[in-house]
């Protein structure tokens, strides 16, 4: 989540249907919330017992396979930048591909693999969500001057 600017996930959020409404939510933050987002999504994973990596692979990949149909439909729209977006947004259509991913980005170790498989999987989406909605109502609940 944290490797374009949000401009791309304002436009994203108003230009396809995303699956899961907290992507909605989340993709149409601004940029100073959405930092505040990220940070207390991670430090909720880490509260829940994972380890940092898996946490932050997780914030990373996460968005591109929940919603990976709202992405490629929202980049064909950015024709001027469709490749450079592509690079950076790759089209993720399984957990597999999701893992193979942040294992060569991340240089997970086989615990870290573990963890990051268990977030990923369908019986997990109810949890995961829970923890992005929880991070979301959390950093709406900052006083506007501290944001």
């Amino acid at each position: 989540m944290t490797y374009i600017d949000t401009e791309y996930w304002n436009a994203i959020s108003k230009m396809s249907n995303v699956k899961y409404y907290i992507f909605y939510r989340i993709f149409s933050l601004n940029d100073d919330v959405f930092i505040k987002f990220i940070d207390r999504a991670y430090e909720l994973l880490i509260e829940n017992g994972y380890s940092h990596k898996a946490a932050s692979s997780f914030i990373d990949v996460s968005p591109l396979l929940f919603e990976n149909k709202a992405i490629s439909k929202s980049l064909h729209n950015f024709e001027h930048k469709y490749f450079e977006l592509r690079n950076t947004l790759p089209e993720i259509l399984s957990v597999n591909e999701a893992m193979i991913l942040m294992t060569q980005e991340k240089m997970l170790n086989d615990l870290q693999k573990d963890e990051l498989f268990k977030m990923l999987q369908d019986d997990w989406y109810s949890f995961i969500i829970d923890i992005y909605e929880e991070a979301y109502l959390d950093i709406q609940q900052i006083p506007a001057e501290i944001q």
